[in-house]
């Protein structure tokens, strides 16, 4: 059991409250690694591309006094300002990102500039995907996608109900197929309790051992 200290149990409790028989198993926040390491990865490999094309062609670096040299110039530039604003609020935006697993949900909440929460219990979770890119085999962090029924799966690609950029991904899926198994098991011993009830009701029952002779 998590205690009420935590600073994403806190930031959580804001927006829903927890039931009194519910438990807490972990509480996770992106890594920052899940952020940075991609972007700059991927930006360094595009300028490489961009070098090695330079090189094979043997094309000579437009100067500055050049229209070109002033339209890559230009690109340079923006594209610095974009890359330079990404990493400064980045970590703002990976701290806005928390996840809590219990006994009965999963609860999700994206915070930046606006928040997206979401809650999704065990019971309406039809599959369980999980995605490894190269820097998360090598970093050990991943995505997990809870798919519930009726959710395209469009839909937990763009990251609206996944579970983004977490360390110990496989660990994290393991606690989740555990919870998801007891809870169907639970659901099911609930099903066949009713129904040994509703037998056994309808024996005491004079009209219905009538119909059975009959």
């Amino acid at each position: 059991m998590i205690e009420e200290a935590d600073p994403i149990l806190r930031e959580i409790n804001h927006i829903v409250d927890l039931e009194e028989d519910e438990q807490v198993f972990k509480t996770i926040q992106r890594t920052n690694h899940s952020y940075f390491i991609p972007k700059i990865a991927h930006n360094s490999i595009l300028w490489i591309i961009i070098l090695v094309i330079q090189i094979v062609l043997g094309l000579t670096f437009p100067t500055i006094k050049s229209v070109m040299g002033t339209i890559v110039l230009i690109f340079f530039y923006v594209w610095l300002g974009i890359f330079l604003i990404s990493m400064l609020v980045g970590k703002w935006f990976v701290q806005g990102h928390m996840y809590v697993i219990t006994n009965k949900r999963i609860i999700m909440q994206r915070k930046f500039l606006g928040i997206l929460f979401r809650e999704i219990e065990y019971k309406r979770i039809t599959d369980l995907v999980l995605r490894q890119s190269l820097w998360g085999r090598i970093f050990n962090f991943g995505v997990l996608l809870p798919v519930t029924a009726g959710v395209e799966m469009g839909a937990t690609k763009f990251g609206m109900f996944s579970i983004e950029g977490i360390m110990d991904v496989f660990k994290v899926r393991n606690m989740v197929l555990d919870q998801i198994r007891i809870n169907q098991d639970q659901m099911r011993q609930k099903y066949y309790d009713r129904r040994a009830k509703n037998t056994v009701e309808n024996l005491k029952d004079p009209d219905h051992q009538e119909n059975i002779k009959e």
